[in-house]
């Protein structure tokens, strides 16, 4: 009601102000500045008050040509020097328009374009010298129904800006306003990273991730316009978007799952996005090129080649945009275009790592691939300063592939498929493998000082290697007397810096005391061959909280066993004895 209201009011002000000035074909002449500037005022609060109304997003662009107007769309008019200012219109339910002083009109079947022409031919009849200026202020929303292969099948209330591929990548959405149960969302991200996942395996391979069967032979029913095949594939690869059209009142729209068996055709090799598309009647060479994207750089223009079943490979002429130089054919079914691949040049990349810490010269320095080893780059760097901790030092090496999206549980589940290790270790092996450190494997003081060619590891392309100082501490926690910082020295065991924190505190079970690496993390038992190094902590902790009940279970079964020995004992010693008296 609000909407229509505020659409007879504007449309009445605009009436007047129109009246007045169509009659006799005046120009503006007969209103003055400030009437103008009121009904400028009026009519722009009315509009922004319509428009604010739908929050949802445009969608996409409206080509005037092939939007079909429908009750709820708002226009913008303007025609100048009559209307000197900008008068909304809103459709009406019976699919017509009213112009002020110029008679109802019907929008039925007309599209943005087509309502132009004809408010231009009727505005020119009054006035040679106007100038028509006409554009969709706010599309109507529209119900649809998706249906088929999508993840949320259903009716939805969507702008009339929205083309089909927009609708259905609506229906694909996973929103807040969406209420889904834990089952469903689990589903879900199990398809997208089985997606990524091939997606990734094929990303630089030239060969198709996938086919794309729904994507060409979406069906949509209309209620009101014609139906007809939605091919949004070949919308995005020739520009004629009358293959993906927008949504009006009423459309059904049902995106197909993939058959058995169809006919295809496929373009792969050395271009963007190589595909598998479903063979349509009418395919031909020119639209089909446009379908993988672009070429990639290393393309080879003059080894583009066509194979169709029962004719021999033909080379295919074609620019840097793909844009055929040739006579257009149309494909056959199983059709395969193959663009070659430039032979790349051998080339190595230049190689850098990174020294920080306590060496003389800290900074950048060049290495070559399997040669340089950790001891020519600290050599390179002046050596270790006086300060320099080998214990501590370590070396950090970036990872190579990077995931924008990372789901460790599918990295779990797949590496511990064929593991043999019992189900109590499971959830320990996911704690070590969501904490994977990119540290390589080396020992300093093995390196420099035992002079271990093990620990002189071969460097790459972005090591980092860190030489801390010495820290000068031991950090004592857990069950002691006075947990906290203890001064390091040299050669001593846990059992030493224990004592210098207070000993043992009540209740401590010292058997599971442990020492904490510093550079690792990794716990050690602290035996009195083990020494404590700077940097390490050293964790006492208490037996474990077990409940009474499980307690008592345990003295039972201990008692029952007994029992059991007791009774045994006793049987063989009856069997001998009766054994001895005959």
């Amino acid at each position: 009601m609000k909407r229509i209201a505020i659409a007879v009011f504007i449309l009445f002000v605009a009436g007047i102000n129109l009246y007045s000035q169509l009659k006799g074909l005046p120009s503006s002449s007969s209103l003055d500045k400030e009437d103008i500037f009121k009904l400028q005022t009026s009519t722009d609060k009315a509009l922004t008050s319509a428009i604010e109304q739908d929050k949802m997003p445009v969608g996409n662009i409206v080509e005037p040509k092939y939007y079909y107007l429908g009750p709820g769309d708002i226009i913008s008019l303007q025609a100048n020097p009559i209307i000197p200012y900008e008068v909304p219109l809103m459709v009406s339910p019976d699919l017509t328009i009213v112009l002020p002083r110029g008679g109802e009109i019907s929008v039925r079947n007309m599209t943005l374009a087509q309502l132009k022409d004809t408010l231009s031919h009727i505005f020119k009849q009054r006035n040679e010298r106007v100038e028509l200026n006409l554009s969709l202020r706010k599309a109507r929303t529209v119900i649809v129904t998706i249906s088929g292969n999508v993840l949320f099948p259903g009716t939805y209330a969507l702008p009339s800006s929205y083309r089909v591929s927009t609708a259905i990548k609506f229906a694909n959405q996973i929103s807040t306003e969406k209420s889904l149960a834990e089952e469903e969302k689990l589903s879900i991200q199990k398809l997208q990273s089985r997606s990524r996942e091939r997606t990734k395996n094929y990303s630089e391979a030239g060969i198709a991730a996938e086919n794309l069967y729904s994507m060409r032979n979406i069906t949509l029913l209309r209620k009101f316009y014609t139906s007809q095949n939605v091919d949004i594939e070949r919308a995005i690869a020739t520009g004629d978007l009358s293959y993906d059209p927008f949504i009006a009142e009423g459309d059904e729209i049902f995106v197909p799952f993939e058959p058995y068996q169809y006919p295809k055709v496929s373009l792969s090799g050395a271009v963007h996005r190589p595909v598998v598309l479903p063979y349509k009647n009418g395919d031909k060479l020119s639209y089909v090129l446009k379908f993988c994207y672009g070429l990639k750089e290393n393309a080879d223009l003059n080894n583009i080649t066509l194979y169709q079943k029962g004719n021999s490979p033909r080379k295919i002429k074609v620019d840097r945009n793909l844009n055929l130089l040739e006579a257009d054919i149309e494909l056959e079914p199983g059709a395969s275009i193959v663009v070659g691949m430039l032979q790349q040049k051998k080339f190595e990349n230049t190689a850098t790592v990174s020294v920080r810490g306590e060496v003389q010269n800290p900074g950048i320095y060049p290495i070559t691939f399997g040669e340089t080893r950790l001891k020519d780059v600290i050599s390179q760097a002046g050596g270790f300063t006086s300060k320099a901790y080998l214990p501590l030092a370590y070396i950090t090496r970036r990872q190579e592939m990077i995931d924008a999206y990372v789901d460790y549980r599918a990295d779990y589940f797949s590496l511990f498929q064929y593991s043999d290790l019992t189900m109590e270790d499971t959830t320990r092996f996911y704690i070590d493998m969501m904490l994977k450190k990119q540290i390589v494997s080396c020992d300093f003081v093995k390196a420099f000082k035992e002079n271990s060619e093990i620990d002189n590891v071969l460097l790459y392309d972005g090591d980092v290697i860190t030489v801390p100082d010495n820290p000068g501490y031991v950090y004592v926690y857990g069950q002691v007397n006075h947990p906290g910082y203890v001064e390091f020295h040299e050669g001593k065991t846990m059992q030493w810096y224990i004592e210098k924190a207070g000993g043992y505190a009540q209740g401590a079970a010292k058997k599971r005391a442990r020492i904490i690496r510093g550079k690792s993390r990794v716990w050690t038992e602290g035996d009195e061959n083990t020494y404590v190094f700077a940097g390490d902590e050293i964790y006492v902790p208490r037996p474990p909280d077990v409940p009474l009940a499980i307690e008592w279970q345990k003295y039972g079964t201990i008692a029952s066993l007994v029992s059991v020995t007791v009774a045994v004992i006793g049987t063989l010693f009856n069997i001998y004895w009766v054994s001895k008296s005959k």
